[in-house]
């Protein structure tokens, strides 16, 4: 009986190491991801008019990428649509890699757009059933932001309305805008209607900025 004891205590010894590798690897701070994704969204819901509607987190042994699915009922045209993006994901960004209780183990190496899935859905009666040259939806994905026109949900029209751009392109276009109008704004004055002349035309489709 003596003689199989040892080959008891390795069975055990085995079986034990089984158990210990189950379970989420401990350099990810998925609880610290909830909470930037959760507080961050309170704020755009009061300041932006978006709401959360879902979140993932999408991980092996690092975090890999954060999706994010948002909606409006506000209207938006392409300019603002793109200061809306910029701004969300600027700030995002800023408080993952600004955050060392996210994921310490990443060396120093940011967080990106590239690392971000962005959804936006605008679902006002105005959007769908007046002016169909609105935004629809936002989506920013491996890096590349597209904007779609509201038509995109009402195809006895022409519709698919789409300008695809890089987020860098958009971000800067961005700045450049505000750059102008820090410039030649005259104070106290309003922003310019002039903003809903930047429609999304069919011709868009095939000349995207994407090289």
């Amino acid at each position: 009986m003596l003689r199989y004891l040892p080959l008891l205590l390795i069975a055990l010894t085995l079986t034990g190491c089984v158990s210990k590798k189950q379970g989420m690897p401990l350099n990810i701070e998925t609880r610290e991801l909830s909470h930037t994704i959760l507080t961050y969204s309170e704020k755009l819901k009061y300041e932006k008019n978006l709401h959360l509607e879902d979140s993932v987190i999408y991980f092996d042994e690092s975090v890999m990428r954060i999706r994010l699915d948002y909606s409006s009922m506000d209207i938006v045209y392409i300019w603002e649509a793109r200061e809306l993006l910029v701004d969300l994901v600027e700030e995002f960004l800023a408080r993952i890699n600004d955050n060392p209780w996210v994921y310490p183990p990443r060396a120093g190496i940011a967080f990106g757009p590239e690392n971000l899935e962005v959804y936006i859905r605008f679902k006002s009666f105005y959007d769908t059933s007046v002016d169909l040259q609105t935004i629809g939806v936002i989506s920013l994905r491996k890096g590349i932001a597209h904007y779609i026109a509201s038509d995109a949900f009402d195809c006895h029209n022409d519709c698919w309305h789409i300008r695809s751009e890089y987020y860098d392109q958009s971000r800067d276009f961005v700045a450049f805008r505000r750059e102008g109008e820090e410039l030649y704004k005259p104070e106290g004055a309003d922003k310019p209607s002039a903003l809903r002349d930047d429609r999304l035309f069919s011709t868009d489709i095939g000349q995207s900025t994407l090289r």
